[in-house]
């Protein structure tokens, strides 16, 4: 997984698909972080604490696709 510092991040999405995709945090009671339309690039800021977290897209089956993915704050 992907290690950064815990506090405030910010999250880029860039969006090369035909619909919508989005980044939320399993850990945070799946809290919707950012969303970018197609073809957009967006930015929304986390705050972390130190622990594991799991993101996905929460589109319905972006999920099952393999849209998601897991980093450690320290």
């Amino acid at each position: 997984p992907e290690t950064l510092a815990s506090g405030t991040a910010t999250v880029s999405l860039e969006n090369q698909g035909a619909i919508e995709r989005n980044v939320v945090f399993e850990e945070l009671g799946d809290e919707l972080i950012v969303e970018a339309a197609a073809g957009e690039t967006a930015t929304g800021d986390v705050t972390l604490e130190a622990g594991d977290y799991t993101y996905y897209c929460s589109i319905p089956g972006h999920r099952d696709a393999g849209m998601e993915g897991t980093l450690v704050a320290e």
